[in-house]
């Protein structure tokens, strides 16, 4: 009988500078990381859009190109989907363009503790220039990102 090896996946702890909602959305989204099968390199970013206290999008990063990724690339080789741009391209497909100002986008990374691949903690999840050329674009109200292996950023 084969045996199933689980990766443990990061969770945040509460703290006061964080609310139970980022904390949630954050830890949620470290599972979706954890579950991606074809990473982009070794990155494993998931990133959602969330509105009126609700998940509306999700996005990954993948080995896909699509022309909204090309518009906001960092440069020309920059096409294949980042999981910010993913999202926000889900999310038009339920919210207008001015509903995107009151959402906050959600970003998070997961990587490798070490070379035994049991266990993950957090990585910087900074949107990259092209996709904070995207965020803007598209005026989302707050950005929440996660920082190497614990904690949270904001723009």
């Amino acid at each position: 009988m084969e045996s199933v090896t689980t990766i443990d996946h990061p969770t945040l702890s509460p703290s006061r500078l964080m609310s139970q909602r980022d904390i949630r959305v954050i830890n949620l989204l470290s599972r979706v990381a954890s579950d991606i099968t074809s990473p982009v390199g070794k990155a494993r970013i998931s990133a959602c859009i969330v509105y009126q206290n609700e998940v509306v999008s999700f996005g990954i990063n993948e080995l896909k190109s699509h022309p909204l990724q090309a518009k906001f690339g960092k440069n020309e080789d920059a096409i294949y989907l980042h999981a910010e741009v993913s999202a926000i391209k889900n999310a038009l497909r339920t919210l207008t363009i001015d509903n995107l100002s009151k959402t906050t986008l959600y970003i998070c990374r997961v990587k490798y503790f070490d070379q035994t691949k049991q266990r993950m903690i957090f990585g910087l999840a900074k949107p990259c220039s092209g996709c904070r050329r995207c965020i803007r674009a598209f005026d989302i109200g707050r950005v929440v990102y996660t920082l190497d292996n614990s904690g949270i950023g904001e723009i």
